[in-house]
């Protein structure tokens, strides 16, 4: 967890509580980096799970990385990044934004330099994107790796959102292209120039959050070619319809392993079906543990479930349904609470399935008691048949068939009532 560093106006706070990790029920932080006094005012963290080294992003002191041995570099300077645009004769690099891609190489907003994205490679070299020219303002924040390889940052304070096409060339720059969206149909089609947010979906589409609700990309590879842009959907609430989130600042949107959507903004979280037509949850400060409506991230573990949310008053944790899905299923069904005990209420969970398989609970016999779809990598069930009423002590049998009916998995649960 970053603790941040920056104000409403994007001024670095000389916040030396730098970050902190949380592993097997304990907090551990790193209070204060030695090396540079620019390290400092940390606002991204991100964990490459192939090679287990760590990245934080300071806003003044450039990129701090950790390696898998617990060695640390330290990363700042022009051979690296570009420095704050605004006072050239600064010792300030911001780092606003990582994401790896498919390659293992590290992609980052460089907030306020003239090169607004760069890049360290696998290998370790550094290299410089073309510099954005209707980007005046440098405002770089925030990056997203789309399914085309095409990188997708925001350009806060009415700068609008960016897609770069390095076209499998990082090191050459000259056959790059980009395109700038905004406000309007033929500039791009966001809601709103304000872009606050952004996130690719499992289906490829990117989803942009705005001063004035949400922007979908469904077709991010036709982008630079001006032959997509984003649209507006359309949800109806009640007898009303409108655009999605209009009139809200949506701050943070995360994808869950069902594809469905956390939605963070100035008045709470909204949890929307995959298609972002229907309301799941809502969730603020009257009728959850939220300690704050104001919502600044939404991170979500995958192996999990849990959804994080941090607000301007702390963080806050929520047990989600849904689990990032795999292509098969697992050789043992992982089933919990197993046994269930006597006057448990809660959800019954099966992990270790195969993404959107159908799940079926039956008891001893085969006789079926319950069905189920996965929601990515995991179902839930509440104990109860289809008539609503809790089912009896006993042994039950799971049987999972992933989606296309190639693979069966099963496991047994034992209830006590």
């Amino acid at each position: 967890v970053a603790h941040g560093g920056v104000d409403l106006r994007y001024t670095p706070s000389s916040n030396r509580a730098n970050f902190s990790s949380y592993s097997n029920g304990t907090w551990n932080n790193i209070n204060y980096i030695g090396g540079s006094e620019w390290f400092q005012d940390f606002c991204r963290i991100l964990k490459d799970q192939n090679t287990n080294k760590v990245y934080a992003a300071s806003w003044s002191g450039g990129l701090w990385e950790r390696e898998a041995d617990g060695s640390v570099n330290l990363f700042r300077g022009e051979q690296y990044l570009s420095r704050n645009n605004l006072d050239l004769n600064s010792e300030l690099y911001f780092v606003s934004g990582m994401a790896l891609d498919e390659n293992g190489n590290l992609w980052m907003s460089n907030y306020g330099g003239q090169s607004e994205l760069v890049v360290k490679t696998r290998e370790g070299q550094w290299y410089k994107m073309k510099s954005v020219a209707e980007n005046t303002n440098r405002n770089a924040v925030d990056v997203v790796v789309d399914d085309y390889g095409q990188k997708w940052f925001l350009s806060i304070t009415a700068g609008g959102a960016v897609v770069y096409n390095d076209n499998g060339t990082i090191e050459n720059t000259a056959d790059d292209s980009y395109r700038v969206l905004k406000v309007g149909a033929g500039a791009g089609n966001l809601p709103d120039n304000n872009t606050l947010s952004i996130a690719k979906d499992k289906d490829g589409s990117i989803w942009i959050g705005t001063a004035n609700g949400i922007g979908i990309v469904n077709c991010p590879d036709l982008v630079i070619k001006r032959e997509c842009e984003s649209s507006l959907k359309v949800v109806q609430l009640d007898e009303f319809a409108g655009y999605l989130f209009a009139g809200q600042s949506v701050k943070a949107i995360a994808v869950d392993g069902a594809n469905r959507k956390w939605i963070g903004t100035s008045n709470g979280i909204w949890l929307l079906s995959e298609d972002g037509e229907k309301i799941i949850y809502r969730f603020n400060e009257e009728n959850s543990p939220l300690p704050s409506n104001d919502i600044n991230r939404i991170n979500i573990d995958p192996v999990t479930g849990d959804v994080y949310v941090s607000t301007d008053k702390g963080l806050v944790s929520f047990r989600s349904t849904a689990t990032e899905g795999k292509e098969t299923n697992d050789d043992k069904l992982y089933i919990y609470p197993n046994p269930v005990p006597s006057g448990f209420e809660g959800m019954i969970a099966v992990r270790g399935i195969a993404e959107n398989s159908d799940v079926r609970f039956t008891d001893i016999s085969g006789q079926l008691v319950y069905k189920t779809k996965a929601l990515g990598g995991q179902a839930v069930w509440n104990g109860k048949d289809y008539n609503g009423r809790k089912v009896q002590s006993g042994v039950y049998l799971v049987f999972v068939v992933n989606k296309d009916g190639t693979q069966k998995a099963t496991g047994k649960l034992i209830i006590h009532r």
